[in-house]
């Protein structure tokens, strides 16, 4: 299955048991992909692992999901050429396409927060203002013709 210019290899057809870490999604225009990936390693801080493939191949984001220290929202950011190793506040600031909580909407409208991990996948996501951070972020041109990009993410496929 190809979403957004990725080959997602490996894929099940929507529907069938799918934890959140193995999900597909794909923006209405099909021209964005978000890809979930298992976090490795035992002392991790980030809850969730994803990626982000537009149009432009040579164009992928990052992005992890941190719960607050209360527990209480997961806080995803998603960045593009971040530094590796130590970095500063303003590094990491620069790097930033969008920072907020992703929402989980059921097929029957009810919205919660993004599930962890290992629980079932969410049928579509909501990522608030992502797609007007995005069309404004550093990626493109100010006098660009690009129109702003969905904020909403439907469940595409599954890992195997």
């Amino acid at each position: 299955m190809s979403v957004g210019g990725l080959l997602l290899t490996g894929m099940i057809l929507p529907g069938f048991a799918c934890q959140q870490a193995q999900a597909g999604y794909s923006d209405a225009a099909h021209s964005l992909s978000l890809q979930f990936h298992p976090i490795e390693g035992a002392n991790v801080v980030t809850s969730n692992e994803f990626r982000i493939v537009t149009g432009n191949p040579d164009v992928v984001l990052e992005g992890i999901v941190i719960w607050d220290n209360e527990g209480a929202r997961p806080d995803a950011v998603v960045m593009h050429n971040c530094p590796e190793g130590d970095v500063t506040g303003v590094e990491l600031e620069n790097c930033t396409i969008w920072q907020n909580v992703i929402y989980a909407v059921a097929s029957d409208g009810s919205v919660s927060l993004l599930p962890g991990e290992t629980e079932q996948a969410a049928k579509t996501l909501l990522l608030p203002d992502f797609g007007r951070a995005l069309r404004y972020s550093s990626l493109f041109d100010e006098d660009s013709e690009v129109s702003i990009p969905s904020d909403v993410f439907a469940l595409a496929g599954c890992q195997e």
